[in-house]
């Protein structure tokens, strides 16, 4: 899930007014898998499954070290803007991109391959469910974001969700789309 993770940085900013950096949000979206691709790029942890093995993500997508990591960033921007609700919104994205992995991505362990797993391993056992539960979140966020901001005053067409629906929905249906249709 990709785009997923990203649109859920609209509910916040959208929320917060406008008043938040996007960037920070969307960054924020994603922050787990910026750990995940430096920690693959320095060979700490694999992001392709081999064959019926899963992706050794350990240290960035279990459970305890994503919560370790939304109580870092948190206080972080916190230290930083003095803003609670904004350093509490960043908290929440990073934690709401690993929910979003329990149900769409590869099945994820409390801390480490030795502990409880859990999550649906839609990337595993049922890529074309993994796509459909990330395009729902995608149209939920979008539809929030277009009535939070129809409501504050602000135009946002229809024309503008459908095109980012789609921009949202591409890299994971490029990275998925072959292994479904064959």
């Amino acid at each position: 899930m990709i785009g997923g993770h990203y649109a859920t940085a609209l509910v916040p900013y959208t929320r917060l007014e406008r008043k938040a950096p996007l960037w920070l949000l969307l960054s924020a979206a994603m922050l787990v898998d910026f750990v995940l691709i430096s920690l693959v790029a320095s060979g700490v942890e694999t992001m392709v499954p081999d064959g019926e093995t899963p992706p050794d993500m350990r240290y960035s997508h279990d459970l305890l070290p994503v919560l370790g990591l939304a109580t870092v960033a948190s206080l972080a921007i916190w230290a930083v803007t003095r803003r609670r609700v904004l350093a509490l919104w960043v908290g929440a994205l990073i934690l709401l991109h690993e929910l979003a992995d329990v149900f769409s991505g590869y099945q994820h362990n409390v801390n480490g391959p030795d502990s409880h797993a859990f999550g649906l391993n839609n990337y595993m056992t049922n890529p074309a469910q993994a796509l459909g539960i990330e395009a729902l979140l995608i149209v939920v966020c979008l539809a929030y974001y277009q009535w939070h901001e129809r409501r504050a005053g602000r135009s946002f067409e229809t024309w503008k969700s459908v095109a980012l629906f789609f921009v949202l929905t591409a890299p994971t249906t490029l990275a998925f789309g072959p292994q479904i249709a064959g």
